[in-house]
């Protein structure tokens, strides 16, 4: 539906909803570390080129040795965290935030704690880490749907890297 959908603000917002529910449904009942050890296994595949289907940006790596170099990297992603949890350490992130799934002595439930692909998710995250510390006019960030406006719009460095026309327009009135 999302595909064929004028990939909106609403649109994806429900997207967001549903593909995070159905992913920690699959994942009730399932062992975390057991989780854990294949996003690892996937991720060493990925390193390999092993994985056609599936793309890492080839500028990732040198953008964020970059970006360590100016101050303190920190991913935020919709993404749940157990697929994200390799990128950590492959791309030597200072922290990563990403969508968290409920577990029970080791164990999926089946329910969402944090589904970090809203947009007011994300907010909150930016709230924890906007301090008198941190110049934000020097901070950077880099979005490519609507729900990473919170993002975006806190920093003095934004960028767009998409084709959703409508944060291109949005990111456009802004001089992003």
């Amino acid at each position: 539906r999302y595909k064929s959908s004028g990939h909106s603000h609403s649109d994806y917002k429900r997207f967001a909803l549903d593909l995070v529910l159905h992913y920690a449904e699959g994942l009730k009942d399932y062992s975390v570390s057991k989780v854990q050890a294949m996003a690892d296994d996937f991720f060493s595949s990925v390193q390999r080129n092993e994985v056609p289907d599936y793309q890492m940006y080839a500028f990732s790596p040198q953008l964020i040795h970059l970006m360590n170099r100016i101050g303190t990297t920190i991913a935020i992603s919709g993404s749940p965290i157990e697929s994200l949890a390799p990128l950590k350490r492959i791309l030597n992130l200072g922290d990563l935030r990403a969508t968290t799934l409920r577990q029970r002595n080791g164990t999926y439930t089946g329910e969402v704690d944090v589904n970090l692909a809203l947009d007011y998710e994300k907010e909150k995250i930016v709230k924890e880490y906007v301090t008198e510390d941190v110049d934000l006019e020097r901070s950077f960030a880099f979005g490519y749907t609507m729900q990473y406006l919170p993002l975006l719009e806190a920093v003095g460095n934004s960028f767009v890297v998409c084709s959703n026309p409508e944060l291109l327009s949005f990111a456009g009135s802004k001089g992003w």
